[in-house]
């Protein structure tokens, strides 16, 4: 399961494009770009919203859910078109939201997702190359508020194991 609950106070307005769909509790699954994703994982990650729902006493009203992946699940949604009657709308590039669920819904596609807004979930994948990697690992750098073994970092290097640059990120 790669799933990250993120909380968001509810005074708090997002204003960046992946974030605007936030409320109070979040629930992201990221999948890598050699997963399959059907109708059963999303049904699988509704249910954890449901679970978490029930376990922790909050209205679904208060939950949202990000899915993202490496390209588009155009069978899944075809699937929730046609059995389910559910609306998918692309907001810009690289994000769709999921109308007429239970709960709020988008998929990030992130090799769609612009970079210049996106630098790090459009390259939360393998084989991007050194040039983007370096590019990455230099914009990552800028943040030094951040843990320098941060599972992001970690993530990202080790799905670029290619990579020799010998760039440094501390």
């Amino acid at each position: 399961m790669d799933t990250l609950i993120i909380k968001k106070n509810k005074e708090i307005s997002i204003e960046k494009n992946i974030g605007k769909i936030f409320k109070s509790h979040n629930i992201v699954e990221y999948k890598s770009e050699t997963d399959n994703f059907t109708i059963w994982d999303y049904n699988k990650i509704r249910g954890y919203a449901l679970i978490y729902s029930s376990f922790n006493n909050i209205q679904l009203s208060d939950i949202t859910i990000t899915i993202s992946l490496t390209k588009y699940p155009a069978k899944l949604t075809e699937t929730l078109k046609t059995t389910q009657g559910i609306e998918i709308k692309k907001i810009e590039s690289g994000i769709y939201y999921i109308y007429g669920d239970i709960l709020p819904i988008q998929i990030l596609e992130s090799k769609s997702l612009t970079e210049e807004e996106n630098v790090f979930m459009h390259n939360l994948r393998s084989n991007i190359g050194e040039q983007r990697l370096a590019k990455t690992l230099s914009t990552y750098a800028k943040y030094k508020s951040l843990d320098v073994r941060n599972p992001y970092i970690d993530s990202l290097v080790k799905a670029n194991k290619a990579y020799k640059g010998g760039v440094k990120y501390d």
